[in-house]
């Protein structure tokens, strides 16, 4: 069950069920828009498309990307083809695909992640978003991000989410979904300058 505020969500399961298609159809359509001047920050060009199209989204980063120092500045392009210009950037390798709404970005070929543990249930109550992701990542990693990695996260809208058999990957979803404005990414760890996995979420401006 989830709830956001004090609004129970459970009594609309039935409906969420029958416009899970719709859902997607909607995320499609959005990312189709085609977007009069967009500027992206070296980074943050992801957040930056999820918010121009004000769709939650999802960002599984591979090891070693490559990044550029320069922002990203198109005009008169679609979401779809600005998301196909910032995948480049990254080092291309990725797939985009519609989990109910949420926008989820994934390395084509990769190894199992810890995104794809299954767990038997995760429970926060009326607790910020962004606490939701610290404690799924103290679950799975053993070590909540620093203060640098969260930086802009705090005060978060609160929710009330109870999941039950679910991947994390699943949970991130939902929790972005229950927000409705909000992007997670998972980094995963590299020896030299990160010695843990990490998950972080941002929010982005709403009615962007």
């Amino acid at each position: 069950m989830i709830k956001i505020g004090n609004t129970p969500l459970l009594g609309l399961l039935v409906l969420a069920i029958a416009l899970q298609t719709g859902c997607a159809s909607s995320g499609q359509s959005r990312l189709k828009r085609r977007i009069d001047h967009y500027s992206g920050l070296p980074g943050l060009e992801f957040q930056f498309l999820c918010g121009e199209i004000e769709v939650p989204c999802g960002f599984q980063h591979r090891a070693n990307e490559s990044l550029s120092k320069d922002p990203l500045v198109l005009n008169g392009k679609t979401g779809e083809e600005i998301l196909a210009q910032i995948l480049h950037r990254f080092g291309d390798g990725y797939s985009f695909a519609f989990d109910r709404g949420v926008l989820n970005v994934v390395p084509v070929t990769e190894s199992p992640s810890i995104l794809d543990s299954r767990l038997s249930s995760f429970d926060m109550d009326h607790e910020p978003m962004d606490v939701a992701v610290d404690k799924l990542n103290i679950r799975l990693t053993g070590a909540s991000p620093g203060k640098d990695a969260m930086e802009g996260t705090r005060h978060m809208r609160a929710g009330t989410i109870h999941l039950r058999n679910i991947s994390a990957r699943e949970g991130l979803n939902s929790i972005v979904r229950a927000d409705g404005a909000a992007v997670w990414q998972f980094f995963p760890a590299t020896p030299k300058f990160q010695p843990l996995p990490a998950i972080s979420i941002q929010e982005y401006d709403r009615g962007h």
